[in-house]
């Protein structure tokens, strides 16, 4: 490096403090003081200190470096690396603590990568990505399931994956040139693939909802599925922790809500339309084995049971109580539910769900 970069004194104290605490290895003030020196062009502290003993450095001066830096970002990180006898990567993670305000985000992340990998992707997995083949580059050895979701795809719809065509689990640790391929949940379940990651619960399905899914929830609901909703937003943190702690299945179309790691087990409905999403819901977890018709609450999802017709005469209409022989009463809210014509619209979405 010919150009020599004049940091304030001050700023170069700071600035190896920041060295040492990244810094891989242990290492001493008087090492991290030559290593910054080197950086900059100076062939020790001592020339350092002579060179701006009398030396301000204005507005002018620190704009120059800052356009500098980022400018040559990727290049002062491989110097640095062969200097310290670092990898590339964390001589990137130094460079960008000690210049924070200098070396953007976007530069950070658009700087050269150690290594690469490549993903096969299959079956609906390719409605997350443009190709179905993915070269990936990525420094250190990041686990597995930050680096798909990185690509798009939220880990709750991968039902298997393979590296080097050896089964891995979401923890397994990436390494250059790695194959990796990745299948759908939907795989899994139809028996189509092996695994050893999570696909749905073992008991019987029990879902929760976003806030944009009221009538699928009501849908859900009325087939016996203990399904949470609210119709406001409760916010994607207590969402995924509810997921976690209940292991229930998250159904939503928010991509960002079924990447949170908590959350175990998920589908991203492909559907915009409610009864297209239960038939989508019910054929991925193959829910007509578990159909329970009206044994839940619609309101509130608790059980529905029985109750002799003179208990709720003065909670139902006249007309309502004259016509129907059978009632039955939620347990939890008390609403009062009898034979209308709502019964006969789920019989028929009974029939399309066998079918």
């Amino acid at each position: 490096m010919t150009k020599q970069l004049f940091i304030a004194p001050h700023t170069l104290k700071k600035q190896a403090k920041t060295l040492i605490h990244y810094w891989p290895q242990t290492i001493k003030t008087t090492r991290a003081y030559q290593l910054l020196c080197n950086l900059y062009g100076f062939s020790s502290l001592h020339q350092y200190q002579k060179q701006t003993k009398h030396m301000v450095i204005n507005h002018y001066q620190s704009q120059e470096n800052a356009a500098y830096i980022a400018e040559q970002f990727s290049s002062l990180a491989n110097q640095l690396s062969h200097l310290g006898d670092i990898s590339f990567a964390d001589a990137k993670v130094v460079l960008y603590k000690i210049w924070p305000k200098y070396i953007s985000n976007k530069t950070y992340s658009a700087s050269p990568k150690e290594h690469q990998c490549t993903f096969f992707i299959n079956g609906e997995l390719t409605d997350f990505v443009q190709q179905p083949k993915i070269s990936y580059a990525f420094d250190r050895f990041p686990a597995i399931k930050d680096s798909i979701e990185a690509i798009g795809i939220p880990h709750t719809e991968v039902g298997a994956l393979y590296v080097n065509n050896q089964l891995q689990p979401f923890t397994y640790q990436l390494n250059n040139n790695d194959v990796i391929t990745l299948y759908p949940v939907r795989d899994v379940l139809n028996q189509h693939q092996a695994t050893n990651l999570p696909a749905k619960p073992i008991s019987r399905p029990h879902f929760i909802l976003d806030v944009h899914l009221g009538r699928l929830c009501n849908y859900l609901r009325m087939l016996g599925f203990d399904t949470l909703y609210w119709n406001h937003d409760l916010g994607d943190a207590k969402l995924a922790a509810l997921a976690e702690k209940e292991q229930r299945i998250m159904l939503s179309r928010d991509l960002g809500l079924l990447k949170r790691s908590n959350i175990k087990f998920g589908r991203w409905l492909r559907n915009r339309k409610p009864l297209l999403q239960l038939k989508e819901v019910s054929t991925l977890y193959n829910l007509k084995q578990y159909i329970e018709p009206f044994s839940l609450c619609i309101r509130c999802n608790s059980k529905i049971t029985s109750v002799d017709k003179t208990s709720v005469k003065h909670l139902v209409p006249a007309d309502v109580y004259t016509s129907f022989t059978t009632f039955n009463q939620c347990s939890h809210c008390q609403q009062i539910y009898w034979h209308g014509s709502h019964v006969d619209k789920m019989k028929t979405i009974i029939h399309m769900l066998e079918n």
